[in-house]
C-alpha cells in the first residue's frame, strides 16, 4: 500500500484523551481538579469584575460529588460551582468554538487567572473523552455541560460525526430554570472517572484551602461527597482584605509586540474605522474617569495625524505608525502604575492562615519583595514567601500561586535556580532549591510562594510552568535569606519569651497613648516590645540573652507573634491600634447604577448629591444584590450598608461615621426569632457608642405581617429568646417562630411586591421614600438658578460688548416679578411620583429650565428694548473718549 496523507479535523481533538491532556497540561485522572480549578479561576475573574462594577461579594459555592458504588460499577463525578454574577449567554456560540479560542482576557495584560480562552470548551469536551475511553461511544448519560443562569438554563453538548470526524455545538437555546438562579451555576456530569488513587476528602480539603489562602477576600462553600464520605468546609472572606489589584493596566506593561497584537485583535473585533481615543482608553491615564471627554487622547492623536484604529496600518507600515509614533507617546503620557498598587495577601493574613491550616506552633517567616524596574518596566511583580515548621508528625509542603490561583505543582519545577549555599551548583525548582538548605523532602517544612504579575509568560496550558526571568534572582536572593534564618533558629532554639513580652504589652501601649486618646500603628508597637524587653532582661542580668535573642534574624517575626497572640486574648487593649479601614456604603446613581465607597472616603455632601435621606442596613447579604440590581438604592434614595464578614462587623464599622453622616437607619429583616430581635441589639449598640440620637426604622417583617402579605411560611431554626420576643411579638407570633420552628423570607416576595410594601412601611414609619427638601429651600436654588440662566443668556447674546453684566443686572431686575416658583414644588412632588428613579435635582433643574424658557420667550419684547437702549447708552459715554 503506498503512503497515504490523512487528514485529521482539528475540532475532533476536542473527543481525544490523550490530546485533551496535552491542552489541559494534566493526565487524566486529575482531571476532576482541573475542571475545579479552570471554573473557581474563570468564576472568580468574572466575580471580582462583577463586584467592581456593581458591587456585593465574591462568594463562590463548590459541589463535588465521586459517585462509587462497586457492586454496580458505578464510578461517576459531577462538578457544580456557583458565582454571583451573571454569564454572558450572548457570547455561547463564540465561547464553545472549537475553532478558535475565546477570551475577554487575551491579549490584555492584567494580573489575572489566566487569558487562554480553552477552559470551557476542554471541560466540554473531557465527558465525551471519557465516555469513550471507557465505554467505546459518545453516548453521555450524564448532561456533559450545564450553564444556569438567571432564570434560564442552558444545556451544552456536541454534535459527533465520528465517520466524517467532525463536531460541532449542538442548538444552543434556553430551558425556563425554576426557581431562577441569582448569578451563575455551571454543572459537568462525567460518566465514568476512574482513578489509579482514588480522591480523598483529604485530597480535596487541602486544594480548598489552597484557593482561600490566595483568595483572601472571596468566601466559599464546599460540598463534597466521595463515595459514603461527606464534608462541607466554608471559607469566609477576610472583610480587612484591601483587594486583589483593580485598577486599569497602563501602557508601560505591554512590550511592543503585544500592544501590536492587541491592536490588531480589536481592529479585526471592532473594525479600521473604529476611533482610536475610543481604543486608547484601555489605558491606565485614558480611561473615562480619568479622562471624561477624551480630550488628552484626541489630542494626542490629533498631533500624531491617527484618527481611527486603521490609521495605523498594521499590517504594513506599522514600524513606523505605531513603534516610532503612537507607542512611545502613550508611554510618556500614560499614568504609570507602581508593582506596589499590585497588592499583597500580606503577612497577617499568610500568618493567620498557615497558623490555623497547619496548627503551627510558631508563626510563618514572611517576605515580600516588590519589584519595579525602569530597564524591564513590562514585568512588574511582587513576590511573597512564608516559611514555616511543621509539626514533627509533617513531611515538606511546598504551596505556590499565580496571580491569586493556586498552581498544580511548582512554577520553576523544570527550571534552574542557582541557591548561593552550592556555590554555583544549579538545581532545578524550589524543591532543589530547599534540599541545597538541608529542608529535604522528608523533613516537617512549609513553604508558600505567591506571584502577582500582569504579564506572566506560561510555557503549559496548565497554567503551573512560567518564564522564570525576571523573578529567578529575587526569588534566590529572598530564599537564600530566609532559610538561612530558618536554620539559625533551628539549630540555636532561642528560648520562647512569650510570657515576658505578655507581661510588657500593657506598658508598651501606655507608652503609646498615655491618655488612651492616641492611635498607634504595628511598627510601633513593636519597637516599643523590643526596648522594654531589652531593658527588662539586662535589668534581670540577662544582657547576653537579650542580645542573642533580639539580635536573631527571626525576632521580629516571633515578637510579632507574640503580640498577635496577646491582642487575640485582650482585644479591647488595642482599641488604638490603627486597624486597616473597614466598611463599605453603596450610594445611588442617579436614574440607573450605583456607586460603593469605604466609609472614610464619604462626607456629607458626597450624600447630598447623591440625594440620599436614610442609610439601609439588610440582615440577609444576598437581599443587598436584589436591592441594587433593581435600582432600589435609586428609587428611595437611600445607601446601603455592604455586609463585610458578619452583620454586626459591618454595622460596628458604621457606627463611628453616623454622626458625620447624620442620616436615620432603616432595617430591613426576615421574620426569624434572630431577625426579629436585631433591631434592639442596635439600639443597645448605638446607646453604648453615644449615638442613641441617630433614629432607627424598623422596616423588617414580623409572622403577622407576613401573614398579612400572604407569605409562605418556611422551615427554621426555631428556638430563640421567648421572653424577649414576647416584648415585641404576640403569642402566636412567638409560637409560629420559637415552637412551630417556622420562618418568613423577604425572598419570597417579587421585587414589584418588595417596592409596594417599601413604600407602605416607609409611610407607615413616617419616613421619607424620596428627599425633597422643604419649599423655602426649593424656590431659594430655583431662583439661583434662573438668575444664572438669565445672566448666561444675556452674556451669550451680548458679550462682544462692554458692560453685559450690568446689562444682565437690568434683565433681571426687570423680569423679577416673573421670577416666581410657588407653583413648581407641587410639580416636582407629583413628577416624583411618575419617574420615581429620578433625584429631586435633576426634576428640580428640569422645571426651573422650563420655566426661565417661558420667561425669556414672553418678554422677549422687553428684553430686546433694554439690550437696545444699553447700546446707545454706551456708545454715547464712549464717545467724548474717543474725540479726546
Amino acid at each position: 500500500m503506498t503512503s497515504t496523507f490523512v487528514t485529521r479535523h482539528r475540532e475532533f481533538d476536542y473527543l481525544q484523551l490523550h490530546w485533551l491532556e496535552k491542552t489541559s497540561g494534566r493526565p487524566s485522572h486529575e482531571w476532576d481538579l482541573y475542571i475545579i480549578k479552570e471554573l473557581l479561576d474563570n468564576g472568580l475573574d468574572a466575580d471580582e469584575r462583577w463586584a467592581r462594577e456593581h458591587g456585593g461579594p465574591i462568594e463562590l459555592s463548590i459541589d463535588v460529588h465521586y459517585r462509587h458504588i462497586e457492586l454496580l460499577d458505578i464510578h461517576s463525578l459531577d462538578i457544580a460551582v456557583s458565582t454571583s454574577g451573571p454569564f454572558p449567554t450572548q457570547l455561547l456560540p463564540a465561547i464553545f468554538d472549537l475553532t478558535a479560542y475565546t477570551s475577554d482576557k487575551s491579549h490584555f495584560n492584567y494580573p489575572s487567572r489566566g487569558q487562554q480562552g480553552h477552559a470551557l470548551k476542554t471541560t466540554l469536551g473531557i465527558p465525551y473523552a471519557l465516555r469513550h475511553e471507557f465505554y467505546g461511544d459518545y453516548s453521555n448519560i450524564r448532561k456533559p455541560l450545564v450553564i444556569e443562569t438567571g432564570d434560564e438554563s442552558y444545556v451544552i453538548s456536541l454534535e459527533i460525526d465520528e465517520g466524517r470526524q467532525r463536531v460541532s455545538l449542538c442548538s444552543v437555546g434556553p430551558e425556563q430554570l425554576n426557581p431562577p438562579h441569582p448569578g451563575t451555576k455551571i454543572r459537568v456530569g462525567i460518566d465514568r472517572f476512574v482513578q489509579e488513587r482514588p480522591r480523598t476528602l483529604g485530597d480535596l480539603h487541602t486544594w480548598a484551602r489552597r484557593f482561600a489562602l490566595f483568595n483572601p477576600h472571596a468566601t466559599f462553600h464546599w460540598r463534597v461527597t466521595v463515595g459514603d464520605e461527606q464534608a462541607v468546609w466554608n471559607f469566609r472572606a477576610d472583610p480587612t482584605w484591601e483587594g486583589p489589584f483593580a485598577d486599569t493596566s497602563p501602557i508601560h506593561w505591554y512590550e511592543y509586540t503585544q500592544l501590536r497584537e492587541l491592536l490588531l485583535a480589536l481592529d479585526r473585533q471592532l473594525g479600521p474605522e473604529t476611533p482610536l481615543p475610543e481604543i486608547l482608553q484601555t489605558f491606565a491615564g485614558f480611561t473615562l474617569s480619568e479622562d471624561p471627554e477624551s480630550q488628552q487622547a484626541k489630542a494626542l492623536c490629533k498631533r500624531l495625524g491617527f484618527q481611527m484604529l486603521g490609521d495605523l496600518r498594521l499590517t504594513s507600515d506599522h514600524i513606523h505608525t505605531l513603534r516610532d509614533g503612537l507607542w512611545p507617546a502613550l508611554r510618556r503620557k500614560g499614568r504609570k502604575v507602581p508593582a506596589e498598587q499590585l497588592g499583597k495577601l500580606s503577612a497577617t493574613h499568610l500568618v493567620d492562615a498557615l497558623t490555623r491550616f497547619f496548627d503551627l506552633e510558631e508563626p510563618p517567616l514572611y517576605r515580600r519583595i516588590v519589584h519595579d524596574d525602569p530597564s524591564d518596566p513590562a514585568h512588574p511583580f511582587v513576590l511573597e514567601l512564608a516559611l514555616a515548621r511543621l509539626p514533627a508528625e509533617n513531611k515538606r509542603v511546598i504551596w505556590t500561586g499565580l496571580n491569586h490561583a493556586p498552581t498544580y505543582e511548582d512554577p520553576f519545577y523544570s527550571r534552574c535556580l542557582d541557591p548561593p549555599a552550592l556555590e554555583g551548583e544549579p538545581v532545578f525548582g524550589l524543591d532543589g532549591f530547599l534540599d541545597a538548605y538541608g529542608q529535604t523532602a522528608d523533613q516537617p517544612v512549609l513553604l508558600v510562594m505567591h506571584l502577582i504579575c500582569p504579564n506572566l509568560a506560561y510555557q503549559d496550558f496548565s497554567k503551573t510552568v512560567i518564564e522564570p526571568g525576571p523573578f529567578r534572582e529575587p526569588l534566590r536572593d529572598a530564599l537564600h535569606e530566609m532559610l538561612t534564618m530558618f536554620g539559625t533558629v533551628e539549630t540555636e532554639e532561642l528560648e520562647d519569651l512569650q510570657p515576658l513580652v505578655h507581661d510588657l504589652m500593657p506598658r508598651a501601649i501606655c507608652l503609646l497613648s498615655p491618655d488612651g486618646q492616641q492611635f498607634f500603628s504595628d511598627s510601633q508597637l513593636l519597637r516599643a516590645i523590643r526596648r522594654l524587653l531589652a531593658e527588662r532582661l539586662r535589668d534581670e542580668g540577662r544582657a547576653e540573652l537579650a542580645e542573642t535573642w533580639l539580635s536573631d534574624p527571626g525576632a521580629d517575626t516571633r515578637l510579632q507573634g507574640y503580640i498577635q497572640a496577646y491582642a487575640s486574648d485582650h482585644p479591647g487593649a488595642m482599641v488604638n491600634l490603627i486597624q486597616p479601614e473597614r466598611g463599605q456604603l453603596s450610594l445611588p446613581v442617579h436614574p440607573d447604577g450605583h456607586t460603593t465607597l469605604a466609609l472614610g472616603h464619604i462626607d456629607r455632601r458626597m450624600l447630598d448629591q447623591a440625594c440620599v435621606n436614610k442609610l439601609l442596613l439588610v440582615s440577609e447579604p444576598e437581599l443587598e444584590a436584589v436591592i441594587i440590581a433593581n435600582g432600589l438604592l435609586a428609587r428611595f434614595d437611600m445607601a446601603l450598608l455592604r455586609t463585610e464578614g458578619t452583620f454586626d462587623e459591618s454595622f460596628d464599622a458604621l457606627v463611628p461615621h453616623l454622626d458625620r453622616f447624620g442620616l436615620p437607619l432603616a432595617l430591613l429583616h426576615d421574620a426569624t426569632p434572630s431577625d426579629c430581635l436585631l433591631a434592639e441589639r442596635l439600639k443597645v449598640r448605638l446607646d453604648e457608642t453615644e449615638c442613641v440620637h441617630i433614629p432607627l426604622y424598623e422596616l423588617g417583617l414580623t409572622p403577622g405581617e407576613g401573614r398579612r402579605l400572604n407569605l409562605p411560611a418556611e422551615q427554621g431554626p426555631g428556638g430563640g429568646d421567648r421572653a424577649a420576643l414576647a416584648r415585641y411579638l404576640e403569642a402566636d407570633e412567638v409560637t409560629f417562630l420559637v415552637d412551630r420552628r417556622l420562618q418568613m423570607s423577604l425572598f419570597s416576595m417579587t421585587v414589584d411586591s418588595l417596592i409596594t410594601w417599601l413604600e407602605e412601611r416607609f409611610e407607615a414609619l413616617g419616613l421619607e421614600s424620596k428627599l425633597i427638601p422643604d419649599d423655602d429651600h426649593l424656590r431659594a436654588t430655583a431662583l439661583a438658578a434662573m438668575r444664572q440662566m438669565l445672566t448666561e443668556w444675556v452674556l451669550d447674546r451680548f458679550q462682544e460688548d462692554a458692560h453685559a453684566n450690568s446689562l444682565a443686572d437690568q434683565v433681571i431686575q426687570a423680569l423679577s416679578s416673573d421670577l416666581s416658583t410657588d407653583d413648581l414644588p407641587p410639580q416636582l412632588r407629583q413628577s416624583i411620583h411618575t419617574q420615581s428613579l429620578q433625584a429631586w435635582r435633576t426634576i428640580w433643574s428640569d422645571l426651573v429650565t422650563r420655566r426661565c424658557q417661558e420667561i425669556l420667550d414672553e418678554r422677549q419684547e422687553q428684553i430686546n428694548e433694554l439690550m437696545h437702549t444699553h447700546r446707545q447708552q454706551w456708545a454715547e459715554t464712549s464717545a467724548p473718549s474717543e474725540r479726546r
